[in-house]
């Protein structure tokens, strides 16, 4: 127990560590656009100060810029402010849905980077997991990262959710280069053990080989209880 609350710790402070620092960079990135057609705002104020006209197509374009630079950091901001308030809520149940649109919308730019889509598909109803938010947030940015390394270039990476009786099951692809040593290497990760028992999941291939799924059982929160 000793090693797993460590490896949790560990890797949970990783894991927030790297979310809270990507979040601060697009906001970062937003305020840059928002800056730099700032700038060009007061070009052309003063170029109107010397009587030249003013195009108010180009003004119309450079507002709706900044209104979608700030939309983006108004975002991001609240996306991080959920997965902050994530740890706070470790006696509650986790609702899969927003679990996974936060953590795939984290993930966008790692996954932009790699030239990788990624798509989810809602649940037809709520899937409530009686799990640690913060803890699945952390298992399934794991397996998401793991999967969007496997991608192809120009690749749509689709993430569903389902619930069929008492069996939860998230399904990442399609991944044609998927293999049995991808399932073999992500199981060997201590971090992807640990939290694979603390939350009573499993991973498993699609019998084509086509798509990683996520299966959980769980009933009760009872890991440290």
């Amino acid at each position: 127990m000793d090693h797993q609350l460590t490896v949790l710790g560990e890797s949970g402070l990783r894991f927030f560590g790297k979310m809270s620092a990507a979040n601060a960079h697009e906001i970062k990135n937003a305020l840059a656009v928002i800056n730099e057609n700032a700038g060009l705002l007061e070009d052309l104020a003063g170029m109107a100060e010397k009587g030249l006209p003013l195009d108010p197509l180009r003004l119309k374009r450079l507002a709706a810029t900044i209104k979608k630079q700030v939309a983006r950091a108004d975002h991001i901001a609240k996306s991080s402010n959920r997965f902050s308030h994530s740890v706070d809520h470790c006696h509650e149940a986790a609702d899969l849905d927003q679990a996974l649109a936060l953590v795939t919308d984290m993930s966008t730019r790692f996954a932009t980077l790699r030239d990788v889509h990624l798509k989810m598909e809602y649940s037809k109803a709520a899937i409530i997991l009686p799990v640690r938010p913060f803890m699945l947030l952390h298992l399934l940015w794991l397996c998401l990262h793991a999967t969007i390394q496997a991608c192809g270039a120009g690749q749509v990476l689709t993430v569903s959710a389902n619930r069929t009786g008492g069996i939860t099951e998230i399904r990442y692809g399609p991944l044609p280069q998927l293999n049995q040593s991808f399932l073999s290497a992500l199981g060997a990760s201590d971090e992807i053990a640990v939290l694979l028992r603390a939350l009573d999941s499993t991973l498993n291939i699609d019998p084509d080989m086509s798509a990683l799924r996520l299966t959980f059982k769980k009933k009760t929160m009872d890991f440290y209880e």
